[in-house]
């Protein structure tokens, strides 16, 4: 899927379904937009989420920030995702705008850093409280154990 794609496929038949609506006909632009959805929806199921041929990193993030949302009780929210890749010149493509949209949207912060490799870091806020209170299971129990050396992460961060 490409800009192109978007812009001949989908995106004129919204146009037309558009118009559609103006002349009065609904069931011929409710035919439009479901076609339009049903081609939008094989595409994106086309597309990866994962990194090299694996999901580790996407379900590994995904449990990262649900816990941070069930038992944190933050007031924000930090993501950082880099690479050591060849980075882009000029200005983000169309993923990394609706990406910054939505985060604009939630009353957050993103910054794209790139040149030998790319940075994003995106930082949402929560709303302190925003986690049910945390309940124990089992009575107290032993403390946590902290994470073995190798994998502490940097002071002042959790």
């Amino acid at each position: 899927m490409d800009a192109g794609w978007l812009h001949d496929g989908p995106l004129q038949n919204l146009i037309v379904a558009e118009q559609e609506l103006e002349d009065g006909d609904v069931e011929r632009a409710r035919a439009i937009l479901r076609a339009t959805i049903a081609e939008l929806r094989g595409e994106l199921t086309s597309l990866p989420l994962v990194v090299a041929g694996d999901d580790v990193l996407f379900e590994v993030a995904r449990e990262l920030l649900r816990n941070v949302a069930r038992h944190a009780d933050a007031s924000q929210v930090e993501l950082v995702v880099a690479d050591d890749g060849c980075g882009f010149d000029g200005r983000p493509g169309f993923g990394l705008s609706l990406v910054f949209e939505r985060v604009r949207r939630a009353g957050g912060q993103l910054r794209i850093e790139s040149g030998a490799g790319t940075r994003v870091r995106v930082v949402i806020p929560t709303g302190r409280g925003a986690s049910p209170p945390r309940r124990r299971r089992g009575g107290s129990g032993p403390p946590a154990t902290p994470p073995s050396a190798g994998t502490r992460p940097p002071r002042g961060r959790r």
